[in-house]
């Protein structure tokens, strides 16, 4: 019999608002949970919404976030 790996992760879920745009509030949720939570693996967006103004230009992007952790 082959000897098998596995792993077993954890989740957490986070919730990001950014002002530039979606790929900033991936990119900085990452980052900063990375400073917190060792072996960060992987990450899923789960929902992304934003807000506009008047004038219909986005003015905040929104993330939740699953981060996976060993």
């Amino acid at each position: 019999m082959e000897a098998m790996t596995s792993h077993i992760y954890l989740a957490a879920e986070v919730h990001r608002l950014s002002l530039l745009c979606m790929n900033d509030a991936i990119r900085y949720t990452t980052a900063s949970a990375s400073q917190t939570i060792h072996y960060l693996k992987w990450c899923e967006v789960i929902k992304s919404s934003g807000h506009s103004e008047r004038d219909h230009s986005p003015s905040e992007f929104r993330i939740n976030v699953k981060l996976g952790f060993r």
